[in-house]
């Protein structure tokens, strides 16, 4: 970017924010983050490509989780998703390094499939293409883990817009890191020290938590995602609805109550929860034999000191 340019929104030139695309108000994600632990729920509506409520917008690739919402999935075959579970499976170092680069990551993949976009649109000009609608909304998304018993996330809005040359899809990023952010881009949202909710997507029912202090006054992390998300599908029933996904990541591992096609996006949480289940069954088994064995052994007929004699005399017994 030509540094003689003016700046405005969040680093992008000036003369470009009439051509910047926007986060899409799709979808409703909550995050109720604890120092240890961090809470997760989000909705399963899909729309356009795709009209059902089957969408998995909550994943897991190692140690990072995500949860995304906007425009995770178009014609041209882009998938935030996979983009972000591809990205974190390479990327290397702590949690908040490698949710950095599968950012990265997702900024280069938005900027290639615009540019696709608008070179098959085959207009004159970048611009012309933002400016006729054809580019998809942006997106954004939560990146959350807990390390070393801490628990910490990274809220991130992406979107695209034309370069100075107006030949090129250039890409902005915004966003926050809790913590030390822990407010979600609203201070009402730091409940106390101990609880601070966040929200992307479509957050109507979100903040109206905070302005009548339901959100004050939570105490169940995760009914208070699901009443959100159901109140927020009866204002937008066309954007949020269905299912509704709810994952719980602490140091003691990870809970989730998904959709059966959804579990496979969490598939080492799938396996924590599997081989703790069999490390239980496989110790009950070798209790219940070691019981048994002992209970042989317990229940054997003594041999009398005259039946030993009357063995010897026969030949039956040696010592």
């Amino acid at each position: 970017m030509n540094p003689g340019l003016s700046r405005g929104y969040f680093g992008v030139p000036a003369l470009a924010l009439v051509a910047i695309s926007s986060t899409a108000d799709a979808t409703t994600v909550v995050l109720v983050r604890y120092p240890d632990r961090i809470v997760v729920g989000a909705d399963s509506r899909r729309f356009g490509a795709h009209n059902d409520d089957t969408a998995c917008k909550i994943g897991r690739e190692s140690d990072v989780f995500f949860a995304v919402s906007g425009t995770t999935e178009n014609e041209v075959g882009f998938l935030a998703r996979d983009v972000l579970r591809q990205a974190l499976a390479k990327a290397v170092g702590s949690p908040a390094e490698k949710a950095h680069q599968a950012v990265v990551a997702l900024k280069a993949t938005m900027r290639g499939t615009v540019k696709d976009v608008c070179d098959r649109a085959k207009l004159p000009s970048m611009s012309n293409c933002f400016a006729q609608g054809l580019v998809p909304p942006g997106l954004k998304a939560f990146l959350f883990w807990v390390q070393s018993g801490e628990a910490a996330y990274r809220q991130v809005a992406i979107g695209t817009y034309p370069s100075p040359d107006d030949r090129e899809v250039l890409a902005y990023e915004d966003g926050l890191a809790c913590p030390p952010e822990c407010t979600g881009g609203d201070p009402r949202a730091q409940l106390s020290p101990k609880a601070a909710p966040d929200c992307i997507g479509v957050d109507t029912a979100f903040r109206e938590t905070l302005r009548d202090g339901t959100a004050a006054s939570m105490t169940d992390p995760e009914k208070y995602i699901r009443d959100i998300i159901h109140r927020q599908s009866g204002i937008t029933p066309a954007s949020v609805g269905g299912p509704i996904d709810v994952v719980e990541v602490s140091a003691g591992g990870v809970r989730f109550d998904v959709k059966a096609n959804c579990a496979a996006d969490l598939n080492e949480g799938v396996g924590w929860v599997f081989t703790s289940i069999m490390s239980v069954v496989g110790l009950a088994v070798a209790s219940a034999l070691v019981w048994q064995v002992r209970s042989m052994r317990t229940q054997r007929t003594p041999v009398t000191r005259a039946e030993r004699r009357r063995r010897r005399n026969q030949g039956g017994e040696s010592q």
